[in-house]
């Protein structure tokens, strides 16, 4: 019997798939909109000191409040946990920044 010289199949499958819900459509509209450029314009920041600025934090609060309501805002890391954080809020975000002390200062920031 002849053998038959089949390529390998590489171990790693490169795409993967997760549940956006309706918080794509809500990101989608807040990016639409401009809400993050608006509030990161009238609210003064220190950028290299942040790795959120307000403005995504906002948006995250407001994904947040669709879909995770009455929950302390220290659980947000585990909102976010298995979503696609960089499709949803920005390139280079994940889940373990948007702690307690993010959302707090953006909170502040915004309510100050």
């Amino acid at each position: 019997m002849a053998s038959t010289n089949l390529p390998s199949v590489p171990d790693e499958n490169p795409y993967a798939s997760h549940t956006l819900d309706h918080h794509g459509l809500v990101a989608g509209m807040v990016d639409e909109l401009g809400l993050v450029e608006k509030i990161d314009a009238m609210i003064p920041q220190d950028l290299e000191q942040r790795n959120v600025s307000v403005g995504m934090a906002v948006k995250a609060m407001i994904l947040i409040g669709l879909g995770f309501v009455q929950r302390a805002l220290y659980l947000t890391p585990d909102f976010f946990r298995g979503k696609p954080v960089g499709r949803l809020l920005g390139p280079g975000i994940t889940a373990e920044m948007l702690n307690d002390d993010v959302m707090g200062r953006a909170l502040d920031a915004v309510s100050g």
